[in-house]
């Protein structure tokens, strides 16, 4: 006897990732991601190339030799595009250790511009400097950012951690006003993370200038390129409690 079960679904997983589209309930004909490799479980996929501003459908998908399975479709909408923009100070005669700098401060700002501008609506000029007396690095929320000598400040992780500076996380009177008893206060921030974290109740920490997880306060911080994503999208959200220094948030 048969045990009622289809054995097209008995075979392994071969393939799954998500799909989108402007309609209800896309396809794998439809725009489609496979980062998520094989197998079953948990996963987290990327989906690029999204229009700002516009609602799409997505659902989660899983594809075997018996065919396609799909889940639910959720709709979402895109925020605006990011516009942050940036002068790099250099001095017009540079030493070699300068010319140093200068190259892993580029690579990291212009990282930085593309995260920010794809997973934020910010709309912010900053000013990077080279300082040699300065002991990491430092920024406020005017937009004025400093780096010092130590090469292991010199890249993305540091350049985004003091952009969420200019941004108004720990430089403006709003940020003092968020953080009670070291609890940040906004609803929309704390949505997402429990949303990351696949919890409930999760609240991020933080203090006079500074939050986490996420904030990239360290480079041990950084396990993947994940963790600038959700510095990013946590810094979205923050902007729509009302994080004031780079533009104000709209849908």
């Amino acid at each position: 006897m048969g045990s009622g079960v289809d054995n097209r679904w008995r075979r392994s997983v071969t393939e799954r990732g998500l799909c989108w589209a402007l309609t209800e309930n896309p396809t794998i004909t439809d725009s489609r991601s496979i980062d998520a490799g094989k197998g079953t479980g948990k996963y987290t996929g990327a989906i690029t190339g999204l229009q700002p501003q516009t609602e799409y459908y997505v659902r989660a998908y899983a594809k075997n030799g018996g065919g396609v399975s799909y889940s639910t479709a959720m709709k979402f909408k895109t925020i605006r595009k990011g516009n942050l923009t940036y002068t790099f100070n250099k001095s017009a005669t540079p030493s070699a250790a300068e010319q140093a700098a200068y190259a892993r401060l580029q690579i990291a700002i212009d990282s930085a511009v593309w995260y920010v501008n794809n997973y934020t609506s910010a709309v912010k000029h900053v000013w990077i400097n080279y300082v040699p007396r300065v002991a990491t690095a430092d920024a406020n929320n005017e937009g004025w950012m400093r780096f010092g000598t130590g090469e292991g400040y010199q890249n993305l992780r540091t350049m985004l951690h003091e952009l969420n500076h200019t941004f108004g996380t720990g430089t403006t009177s709003w940020w003092t006003g968020k953080i009670v008893g070291g609890k940040y206060q906004g609803n929309f921030a704390n949505d997402l993370l429990n949303k990351i974290q696949r919890s409930a109740g999760a609240q991020l920490s933080g203090d006079t200038q500074h939050w986490w997880p996420y904030g990239l306060n360290q480079n041990s911080e950084v396990t993947s390129s994940w963790d600038f994503v959700y510095n990013c999208l946590i810094i979205e959200q923050m902007r729509r409690d009302g994080l004031p220094a780079a533009g104000t948030w709209a849908e």
